[in-house]
């Protein structure tokens, strides 16, 4: 792909306060995210193009893939994992 067909696009939704830490799942098709100040996580699901918010209790710095349905976060005191099932 040339830098003459990349398009880029803002995904629908209410805008992040520090919005940081994008990995791409290709396991499930989904663009996760932070919103550092928020503070919460975020997902973009490409197929239906549908925003997921996951609140957490303090600022978060990064998030990581781990298995299947969970995601590993690196917050302020230590490292979290968020089942994405539950919350």
């Amino acid at each position: 792909m040339t830098p003459a067909e990349i398009s880029i696009s803002h995904l629908p939704g209410p805008v992040d306060l520090l919005g940081e830490s994008p990995v791409w799942d290709t396991r499930d098709g989904c663009l996760y995210w932070v919103d550092s100040k928020g503070p919460s996580v975020k997902r973009y699901n490409r197929g239906t193009e549908e925003i997921t918010v996951w609140s957490v209790p303090q600022d978060i710095g990064s998030i990581a893939l781990t298995r299947p349905g969970s995601l590993l976060l690196a917050m302020g005191d230590a490292f979290h994992r968020l089942d994405l099932a539950t919350g």
